[in-house]
C-alpha cells in the first residue's frame, strides 16, 4: 500500500476488508428497514461521533499534542465563533428562493397549472384560535405546508415541513448557495431510499442553525441535515427531529406551523400561491 493512504475499513463489519459506502450487506440491510424506527436510531447512532468529529475539526493540524480546555471554555469558544442567527441586531446573510421541480394538484399541462395557481388568489377568510387572528387559505387544496426559515444565517425560501420524515435535507444547490466549504461535510454512514425509486448515498451531513421567527417571537436550533445531490421542489426538508426540538405544531388543512416561545405563541404561514407559481415554472422550464 502507498505510504499516506488509508487502508480501507467497514464500520458495519468492523473488518479491512472493504469500505463501509461499498457494503452491500449494509446497504441491503438499510434498504430493509426503510421508515422504520429501527432505521431511525441506526442513523442517529452513526451520526453521534461524526457531528462530534465535525465540531472538533480544526482548520490547522499541529504536530505536539494540545492540552485539552475545559468543557465551559469550549463551549464558550463555540459560541463566539459560530454565527448566531437569533441576534434580531443581525441581518440574513441572503436569501434563497430558487425552485427546482416538483408535483401538485391541477392537472398535467402548463394552461391547467396556471389556472390553479391564479385560484390561490381568491380565498376565504377563517379563524383559527381566537389569540391568534385572522389568516387566508384558498380551500379546498391539496398543498404541501411551504414556509420561509432562516437556515445557515440565510433567509431560505421553499422550505417543505414534512413531519412524515424522520431525517432533514438540505439540497445541494441550496448549499452551495449558503456558501459552505464541502469539506465541512462529515461522512453520511448509510444510503437512502425513496429518491428516483433507488437507494443512493447523500454528500454528506452537516449541522446548521434553523431559526423560525415570527414578529418579536423566535425560536432556533441547531439542526443536522443530510446534503442530497438530487433534482426537488424544495431548497429544504424539515422532518421530524427539528420540528420535535423546536415543538411545532403543524395544522396542514390550514397551511401554517405553529411555534412556542418563551414570550408567547406564533404562527408561520405557508406560502400557497409562490408554491403553486413554482410548479409552473417547472413545467415552462421542462417545455412540457
Amino acid at each position: 500500500m502507498p505510504t499516506g493512504e488509508r487502508a480501507a475499513f467497514c464500520k458495519y463489519h468492523q473488518s479491512d476488508t472493504h469500505w463501509t459506502e461499498d457494503c452491500s450487506m449494509l446497504k441491503n440491510r438499510v434498504a430493509s428497514l426503510a421508515g422504520s424506527r429501527e432505521l431511525e436510531q441506526m442513523l442517529a447512532e452513526y451520526l453521534k461521533p461524526m457531528r462530534r468529529e465535525g465540531r472538533q475539526r480544526e482548520p490547522r493540524r499541529s504536530r505536539s499534542p494540545k492540552r485539552q480546555k475545559p468543557k465551559r471554555e469550549r463551549e464558550k469558544e463555540q459560541r463566539h465563533n459560530t454565527p448566531q442567527p437569533h441576534d434580531r441586531d443581525q441581518a440574513p446573510f441572503g436569501e434563497i428562493r430558487t425552485i427546482a421541480r416538483g408535483f401538485t394538484g391541477g392537472g398535467a399541462t402548463v394552461s391547467s397549472k396556471k389556472a390553479h395557481a391564479r385560484k390561490a388568489r381568491y380565498h376565504e377568510t377563517m379563524w383559527f384560535g381566537h389569540s391568534i387572528g385572522v389568516f387566508q387559505v384558498m380551500f379546498p387544496h391539496d398543498d404541501a405546508l411551504v414556509v420561509t426559515l432562516l437556515i445557515g444565517n440565510y433567509t431560505t425560501r421553499q422550505v417543505l415541513v414534512d413531519n412524515g420524515s424522520s431525517i432533514n435535507i438540505l439540497f445541494w444547490d441550496t448549499f452551495i448557495r449558503i456558501g459552505i466549504n464541502p469539506d465541512r461535510l462529515c461522512p453520511s454512514p448509510s444510503p437512502l431510499n425513496g429518491f428516483s425509486g433507488k437507494a443512493f448515498q447523500p454528500m454528506g451531513a452537516i449541522a446548521l442553525p434553523v431559526v423560525v421567527v415570527q414578529g418579536a417571537h423566535i425560536v432556533t436550533t441547531m439542526t443536522d441535515f443530510l446534503v442530497v445531490k438530487a433534482p426537488s421542489s424544495y431548497n429544504a426538508i424539515l422532518g421530524r427531529p427539528t420540528l420535535n426540538d423546536l415543538k411545532i405544531v403543524t395544522p396542514i388543512y390550514h397551511l401554517k406551523m405553529k411555534f412556542q416561545t418563551e414570550t408567547g405563541i406564533d404562527e408561520v404561514r405557508g406560502e400557497q400561491l409562490l408554491a403553486r407559481k413554482c410548479y409552473v415554472q417547472e413545467l415552462k422550464a421542462e417545455g412540457a
